[in-house]
């Protein structure tokens, strides 16, 4: 049997500025429309993410408050085994371990595709092109995964 699961891994950027709540609302308008099964999140302890989850309609797998992530899962295709463990629904199959890990700071996205300078130990233009920065998340993320 063949399953479609929508994978989704966001940043919520915890020192954008702005009002947590108001941002909230725009991060709960995207994501009812990508309509994720498995959201990584990073950056959440500024954010409420049970609200977030509640309002999508997803079940909290498990929060990292050390790492600032959480992730989010569809109860309609998963089940929740254990904090990092899940089954498909209707599965007889061994359970999927899933983790988060919150990646280096450089580049940040967020800040790039709002066109905003970001402060950090590596100062990147804004008019970088995409593969230039796409060539720096592999440099500095990468080795983290490893």
């Amino acid at each position: 049997m063949k399953h479609n699961i929508r994978i989704l891994t966001i940043n919520l950027c915890d020192e954008f500025p702005g009002k947590k709540s108001i941002l909230l609302n725009k991060w709960i308008l995207i994501l009812s429309k990508i309509k994720g099964d498995i959201l990584f999140l990073q950056e959440v302890n500024s954010y409420n993410i049970e609200r977030l989850a509640n309002t999508l309609g997803l079940k909290m797998l498990n929060i990292n408050n050390s790492e600032g992530t959480s992730v989010l899962i569809n109860p309609k295709k998963l089940i929740i085994v254990d904090n990092n463990l899940v089954k498909l629904v209707n599965s007889r199959k061994t359970p999927i371990y899933i983790g988060n890990i919150h990646l280096d700071d450089v580049p940040s996205v967020m800040h790039h595709m709002n066109n905003m300078i970001y402060k950090s130990d590596v100062s990147i233009p804004i008019s970088s092109s995409k593969e230039k920065i796409l060539k720096l998340c592999a440099v500095r993320r990468i080795p983290r995964l490893k």
